[in-house]
Protein backbone atom coordinates (compact mmCIF):
# COMPACT_ATOMS: atom_id res chain seq x y z
CA UNK A 1 0.00 0.00 0.00
CA UNK A 2 2.67 2.52 0.90
CA UNK A 3 4.47 1.77 -2.06
CA UNK A 4 1.64 2.93 -4.50
CA UNK A 5 1.80 6.27 -2.20
CA UNK A 6 5.19 6.69 -3.30
CA UNK A 7 7.06 5.09 -0.36
CA UNK A 8 11.10 4.17 -1.11
CA UNK A 9 13.66 2.62 0.43
CA UNK A 10 15.25 6.09 0.94
CA UNK A 11 11.94 6.84 2.91
CA UNK A 12 12.25 3.92 4.98
CA UNK A 13 16.03 4.48 6.22
CA UNK A 14 14.45 7.94 7.16
CA UNK A 15 12.05 6.48 9.39
CA UNK A 16 13.82 3.94 11.27
CA UNK A 17 13.98 6.21 14.44
CA UNK A 18 10.53 7.15 14.19
CA UNK A 19 9.63 3.25 13.89
CA UNK A 20 11.72 2.51 16.85
CA UNK A 21 9.62 5.20 18.70
CA UNK A 22 6.23 3.55 17.77
CA UNK A 23 5.19 5.89 15.06
CA UNK A 24 3.72 5.02 11.93
CA UNK A 25 4.25 6.41 8.31
CA UNK A 26 2.08 8.66 5.86
CA UNK A 27 2.22 10.84 3.26
CA UNK A 28 -0.11 14.09 3.18
CA UNK A 29 -3.07 14.22 0.69
CA UNK A 30 -4.69 17.80 1.54
CA UNK A 31 -3.63 20.48 3.17
CA UNK A 32 -5.49 23.13 4.44
CA UNK A 33 -4.97 25.89 7.46
CA UNK A 34 -2.71 23.64 9.48
CA UNK A 35 -5.25 20.76 8.75
CA UNK A 36 -4.14 18.11 6.67
CA UNK A 37 -5.26 14.56 5.68
CA UNK A 38 -3.12 11.64 5.69
CA UNK A 39 -2.90 8.40 4.30
CA UNK A 40 -1.50 5.55 6.15
CA UNK A 41 -0.85 2.05 5.43
CA UNK A 42 -4.24 0.96 7.70
CA UNK A 43 -6.14 3.93 7.04
CA UNK A 44 -6.69 8.32 5.47
CA UNK A 45 -7.92 10.58 8.22
CA UNK A 46 -7.59 13.85 9.79
CA UNK A 47 -4.01 15.07 10.85
CA UNK A 48 -2.80 17.75 13.51
CA UNK A 49 0.52 19.46 14.19
CA UNK A 50 2.19 18.39 17.56
CA UNK A 51 2.41 21.43 19.64
CA UNK A 52 6.37 20.93 20.09
CA UNK A 53 5.98 21.62 15.61
CA UNK A 54 4.70 24.63 16.48
CA UNK A 55 6.73 25.31 19.36
CA UNK A 56 10.17 24.39 17.48
CA UNK A 57 9.77 24.92 14.00
CA UNK A 58 11.95 27.68 12.88
CA UNK A 59 10.79 28.90 9.47
CA UNK A 60 6.86 27.47 7.79
CA UNK A 61 9.71 25.32 5.47
CA UNK A 62 9.47 22.88 8.30
CA UNK A 63 5.54 22.52 8.59
CA UNK A 64 4.02 19.56 6.50
CA UNK A 65 3.03 20.32 2.94
CA UNK A 66 1.16 18.14 0.22
CA UNK A 67 3.39 15.35 -0.72
CA UNK A 68 5.10 14.99 2.78
CA UNK A 69 6.04 11.88 4.29
CA UNK A 70 5.20 12.58 7.63
CA UNK A 71 5.65 10.09 11.09
CA UNK A 72 2.49 9.85 12.73
CA UNK A 73 1.45 8.79 16.23
CA UNK A 74 -2.13 7.39 16.71
CA UNK A 75 -4.12 7.77 19.32
CA UNK A 76 -8.13 7.38 20.09
CA UNK A 77 -8.44 11.20 19.64
CA UNK A 78 -7.22 11.02 15.70
CA UNK A 79 -3.83 11.14 14.32
CA UNK A 80 -0.72 13.46 15.16
CA UNK A 81 2.30 14.60 13.06
CA UNK A 82 5.41 14.07 14.70
CA UNK A 83 8.05 15.01 12.47
CA UNK A 84 8.37 15.80 8.54
CA UNK A 85 10.91 13.30 6.90
CA UNK A 86 13.73 14.68 4.75
CA UNK A 87 12.20 16.35 1.30
CA UNK A 88 13.69 14.72 -1.87
CA UNK A 89 11.86 17.83 -3.90
CA UNK A 90 10.43 20.63 -2.93
CA UNK A 91 8.60 23.63 -4.96
CA UNK A 92 9.75 26.85 -2.65
CA UNK A 93 8.12 30.50 -3.35
CA UNK A 94 8.11 33.63 -1.31
CA UNK A 95 4.74 34.14 0.46
CA UNK A 96 3.32 37.53 -1.81
CA UNK A 97 1.01 37.97 1.75
CA UNK A 98 4.27 37.98 4.27
CA UNK A 99 7.10 39.82 2.29
CA UNK A 100 10.21 37.63 1.91
CA UNK A 101 8.64 34.60 3.90
CA UNK A 102 8.92 31.27 1.98
CA UNK A 103 6.07 28.69 1.59
CA UNK A 104 6.56 25.07 0.55
CA UNK A 105 3.53 24.31 -1.54
CA UNK A 106 4.42 20.60 -2.61
CA UNK A 107 6.62 17.81 -1.62
CA UNK A 108 8.19 14.79 -2.82
CA UNK A 109 7.22 14.99 -6.52
CA UNK A 110 9.36 13.35 -9.78
CA UNK A 111 8.21 15.61 -12.25
CA UNK A 112 6.66 19.10 -12.84
CA UNK A 113 4.10 19.54 -15.33
CA UNK A 114 3.91 23.04 -16.46
CA UNK A 115 0.33 23.86 -18.36
CA UNK A 116 0.08 26.52 -20.93
CA UNK A 117 -3.05 27.02 -23.50
CA UNK A 118 -2.33 27.47 -27.11
CA UNK A 119 -4.62 30.60 -27.05
CA UNK A 120 -3.98 34.32 -27.38
CA UNK A 121 -2.86 34.54 -23.89
CA UNK A 122 -0.09 32.10 -24.65
CA UNK A 123 3.22 33.53 -23.03
CA UNK A 124 6.60 31.81 -23.72
CA UNK A 125 7.95 33.91 -20.82
CA UNK A 126 6.00 32.96 -18.39
CA UNK A 127 6.35 29.41 -19.82
CA UNK A 128 10.35 30.09 -19.12
CA UNK A 129 9.59 31.60 -15.83
CA UNK A 130 7.79 28.34 -14.46
CA UNK A 131 11.02 26.06 -15.93
CA UNK A 132 13.32 28.34 -13.86
CA UNK A 133 10.91 27.40 -10.98
CA UNK A 134 10.61 23.71 -12.09
CA UNK A 135 14.11 23.09 -12.50
CA UNK A 136 15.48 24.39 -9.45
CA UNK A 137 12.83 22.20 -7.52
CA UNK A 138 14.56 19.17 -8.15
CA UNK A 139 12.61 17.24 -9.97
CA UNK A 140 12.20 17.29 -14.05
CA UNK A 141 9.76 19.80 -15.87
CA UNK A 142 7.18 18.67 -18.84
CA UNK A 143 5.58 21.51 -20.48
CA UNK A 144 1.92 20.24 -21.40
CA UNK A 145 0.45 22.37 -24.02
CA UNK A 146 -3.88 22.37 -24.07
CA UNK A 147 -6.78 23.22 -25.92
CA UNK A 148 -5.04 22.08 -29.16
CA UNK A 149 -8.58 21.44 -30.65
CA UNK A 150 -9.00 25.45 -30.98
CA UNK A 151 -8.39 27.38 -34.03
CA UNK A 152 -5.96 29.57 -31.98
CA UNK A 153 -3.40 26.38 -31.47
CA UNK A 154 -1.27 27.22 -34.14
CA UNK A 155 2.25 25.47 -35.02
CA UNK A 156 4.02 29.17 -34.82
CA UNK A 157 2.57 29.29 -30.92
CA UNK A 158 4.01 25.68 -30.19
CA UNK A 159 7.56 26.47 -31.74
CA UNK A 160 7.24 29.61 -29.53
CA UNK A 161 6.92 27.51 -26.31
CA UNK A 162 9.79 25.10 -27.71
CA UNK A 163 11.97 27.49 -28.31
CA UNK A 164 11.96 28.01 -24.69
CA UNK A 165 11.88 24.40 -23.06
CA UNK A 166 15.07 23.72 -23.51
CA UNK A 167 15.86 19.78 -22.16
CA UNK A 168 12.58 19.09 -21.25
CA UNK A 169 9.87 16.87 -23.08
CA UNK A 170 6.97 18.81 -24.63
CA UNK A 171 3.50 17.58 -24.79
CA UNK A 172 0.52 19.19 -26.98
CA UNK A 173 -2.80 17.86 -25.65
CA UNK A 174 -6.62 18.21 -25.80
CA UNK A 175 -8.99 17.38 -22.97
CA UNK A 176 -11.83 17.43 -25.92
CA UNK A 177 -9.96 14.96 -28.40
CA UNK A 178 -7.79 13.20 -25.95
CA UNK A 179 -4.62 13.90 -28.15
CA UNK A 180 -1.55 13.60 -26.28
CA UNK A 181 -3.07 12.47 -22.81
CA UNK A 182 -1.44 8.66 -23.01
CA UNK A 183 1.95 10.11 -23.52
CA UNK A 184 1.35 12.31 -20.44
CA UNK A 185 1.20 9.06 -18.49
CA UNK A 186 4.13 7.49 -19.05
CA UNK A 187 5.53 10.12 -16.95
CA UNK A 188 3.64 8.20 -13.86
CA UNK A 189 4.61 5.12 -14.29
CA UNK A 190 5.93 3.29 -11.47
CA UNK A 191 4.10 5.12 -9.36
CA UNK A 192 5.25 8.33 -9.93
CA UNK A 193 4.27 11.71 -8.32
CA UNK A 194 4.06 15.22 -10.39
CA UNK A 195 2.99 18.49 -9.52
CA UNK A 196 1.15 20.64 -11.96
CA UNK A 197 1.89 24.31 -12.46
CA UNK A 198 0.73 26.93 -14.50
CA UNK A 199 -1.99 29.97 -14.32
CA UNK A 200 -5.79 29.84 -13.93
CA UNK A 201 -7.75 29.08 -17.02
CA UNK A 202 -5.16 26.82 -19.07
CA UNK A 203 -7.02 23.53 -18.91
CA UNK A 204 -5.50 21.50 -15.64
CA UNK A 205 -8.33 20.54 -13.76
CA UNK A 206 -10.13 19.36 -17.27
CA UNK A 207 -7.24 17.42 -18.22
CA UNK A 208 -6.65 16.19 -14.40
CA UNK A 209 -10.50 14.51 -15.06
CA UNK A 210 -9.47 13.40 -18.07
CA UNK A 211 -6.85 11.30 -16.28
CA UNK A 212 -9.24 10.41 -13.34
CA UNK A 213 -12.00 8.47 -15.49
CA UNK A 214 -14.47 11.38 -13.43
CA UNK A 215 -15.53 14.62 -12.96
CA UNK A 216 -13.74 14.97 -9.53
CA UNK A 217 -12.14 18.55 -9.81
CA UNK A 218 -13.99 21.11 -10.31
CA UNK A 219 -13.94 23.50 -13.40
CA UNK A 220 -15.03 26.89 -14.98
CA UNK A 221 -15.03 28.64 -18.32
CA UNK A 222 -12.66 31.00 -18.77
CA UNK A 223 -14.00 34.64 -19.06
CA UNK A 224 -14.53 36.38 -22.65
CA UNK A 225 -10.98 37.84 -22.26
CA UNK A 226 -9.39 34.40 -22.20
CA UNK A 227 -8.57 35.12 -18.21
CA UNK A 228 -9.06 32.06 -16.31
CA UNK A 229 -11.11 31.70 -13.15
CA UNK A 230 -9.31 29.81 -9.91
CA UNK A 231 -11.08 26.39 -9.80
CA UNK A 232 -8.57 24.74 -7.41
CA UNK A 233 -8.96 26.67 -3.91
CA UNK A 234 -6.53 24.28 -1.63
CA UNK A 235 -3.20 22.12 -2.13
CA UNK A 236 -4.15 18.14 -3.31
CA UNK A 237 -2.08 15.33 -3.82
CA UNK A 238 -4.73 12.83 -6.28
CA UNK A 239 -4.40 9.08 -6.63
CA UNK A 240 -4.78 8.12 -10.30
CA UNK A 241 -6.53 4.96 -11.04
CA UNK A 242 -3.81 3.65 -13.63
CA UNK A 243 -1.75 4.39 -10.73
CA UNK A 244 0.29 7.52 -10.38
CA UNK A 245 -0.24 10.56 -8.62
CA UNK A 246 -0.97 14.45 -9.57
CA UNK A 247 -0.43 17.08 -6.73
CA UNK A 248 -2.98 19.60 -8.24
CA UNK A 249 -2.00 23.27 -6.91
CA UNK A 250 -3.84 26.84 -7.06
CA UNK A 251 -3.43 28.66 -10.12
CA UNK A 252 -0.71 30.66 -9.41
CA UNK A 253 -0.51 34.32 -11.20
CA UNK A 254 2.86 34.96 -9.19
CA UNK A 255 6.00 33.55 -8.60
CA UNK A 256 8.97 34.76 -6.76
CA UNK A 257 12.50 32.24 -7.82
CA UNK A 258 13.57 31.53 -4.39
CA UNK A 259 16.93 30.63 -5.04
CA UNK A 260 18.49 31.09 -8.41
CA UNK A 261 19.99 27.70 -8.73
CA UNK A 262 17.83 26.72 -11.21
CA UNK A 263 18.90 28.95 -13.92
CA UNK A 264 21.81 27.30 -14.20
CA UNK A 265 20.30 24.44 -16.88
CA UNK A 266 17.59 27.37 -18.51
CA UNK A 267 19.87 29.86 -19.14
CA UNK A 268 22.78 27.95 -19.81
CA UNK A 269 23.79 29.08 -23.02
CA UNK A 270 23.74 32.63 -21.91
CA UNK A 271 26.53 31.51 -19.01
CA UNK A 272 28.48 29.87 -21.82
CA UNK A 273 28.18 33.05 -24.02
CA UNK A 274 29.26 35.22 -20.86
CA UNK A 275 31.84 33.23 -20.19
CA UNK A 276 33.33 34.71 -23.58
CA UNK A 277 33.33 38.55 -23.06
CA UNK A 278 36.34 40.37 -23.06
CA UNK A 279 35.89 41.37 -19.58
CA UNK A 280 35.24 39.52 -16.96
CA UNK A 281 33.15 42.22 -15.11
CA UNK A 282 31.08 43.13 -18.48
CA UNK A 283 27.33 44.72 -17.99
CA UNK A 284 26.75 43.35 -21.47
CA UNK A 285 25.15 47.08 -22.53
CA UNK A 286 28.43 49.01 -24.31
CA UNK A 287 31.48 47.28 -24.02
CA UNK A 288 34.22 46.45 -26.83
CA UNK A 289 33.99 42.06 -27.29
CA UNK A 290 30.75 41.53 -25.56
CA UNK A 291 29.50 38.26 -26.31
CA UNK A 292 25.98 38.62 -25.53
CA UNK A 293 25.80 41.58 -27.74
CA UNK A 294 27.88 39.83 -30.62
CA UNK A 295 25.37 37.10 -30.23
CA UNK A 296 21.89 39.23 -29.88
CA UNK A 297 22.62 40.85 -33.01
CA UNK A 298 23.72 37.14 -34.83
CA UNK A 299 20.78 35.98 -33.77
CA UNK A 300 22.53 33.47 -32.10
CA UNK A 301 20.61 34.69 -28.85
CA UNK A 302 17.12 35.50 -28.87
CA UNK A 303 17.01 39.33 -27.30
CA UNK A 304 13.98 38.47 -25.36
CA UNK A 305 15.56 35.17 -23.51
CA UNK A 306 18.11 37.63 -22.41
CA UNK A 307 15.68 39.79 -20.79
CA UNK A 308 14.17 37.61 -18.96
CA UNK A 309 17.34 36.34 -17.67
CA UNK A 310 17.75 39.69 -16.24
CA UNK A 311 14.24 40.25 -15.02
CA UNK A 312 14.94 37.18 -12.71
CA UNK A 313 18.34 38.74 -11.72
CA UNK A 314 16.89 41.79 -10.66
CA UNK A 315 13.89 39.79 -8.76
CA UNK A 316 16.43 37.75 -6.72
CA UNK A 317 18.87 40.69 -6.13
CA UNK A 318 15.50 42.48 -4.81
CA UNK A 319 14.08 39.65 -2.79
CA UNK A 320 17.62 39.18 -1.10
CA UNK A 321 17.70 42.67 -0.82
CA UNK A 322 14.31 43.44 1.02
CA UNK A 323 15.06 40.37 3.12
CA UNK A 324 17.62 42.69 5.02
CA UNK A 325 16.00 45.82 5.26
CA UNK A 326 12.71 45.32 7.06
CA UNK A 327 11.18 41.90 5.90
CA UNK A 328 7.07 41.99 5.88
CA UNK A 329 6.73 45.79 6.32
CA UNK A 330 5.13 47.71 3.28
CA UNK A 331 7.65 50.87 2.44
CA UNK A 332 6.28 54.16 1.84
CA UNK A 333 6.73 57.26 1.43
CA UNK A 334 4.34 59.63 3.09
CA UNK A 335 1.46 58.47 2.54
CA UNK A 336 1.93 56.97 -0.86
CA UNK A 337 3.01 53.00 -1.13
CA UNK A 338 6.45 52.59 -2.77
CA UNK A 339 5.74 50.37 -6.34
CA UNK A 340 8.90 47.21 -7.05
CA UNK A 341 10.57 49.52 -8.78
CA UNK A 342 11.24 52.30 -6.82
CA UNK A 343 11.87 50.18 -3.60
CA UNK A 344 14.59 48.32 -6.13
CA UNK A 345 16.02 52.20 -6.86
CA UNK A 346 15.72 52.74 -3.11
CA UNK A 347 17.93 49.83 -2.57
CA UNK A 348 20.35 50.63 -5.23
CA UNK A 349 19.59 47.97 -7.51
CA UNK A 350 20.76 48.19 -10.90
CA UNK A 351 18.40 49.07 -13.38
CA UNK A 352 20.22 47.63 -16.29
CA UNK A 353 22.06 44.33 -15.25
CA UNK A 354 22.47 42.64 -12.03
CA UNK A 355 25.54 40.59 -11.46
Amino acid sequence: MLETLGWTDEFASSFERYAEAGLVPGRVLVEEKQAFIVRTQAQEGLARLAGRMLHRAADERNFPTVGDWVALQAHQGGLTIQAVLPRKTAFVRSDPSRATTTQVLAANFDTVWIFAALTSELSARRVEHFLTVAWNSGAQPVVVLTKADLDEATDERIAEVESVAIGCPLHVTSAVTGDGVDDLRQHLDGDRTAVILGSSGVGKSTLINVLLGEDRIATQATRADDVGRHTTTHRELVMLPDGGMLIDTPGLREIAVWDIGGTDTLYADIKNLMAQCRFSNCKHQTEPGCAIKAAIESGELDENHMKSYKKMLREMAFLARRRKYQPGVAWRRGNKRLSQRAQERKLGIDQGWET
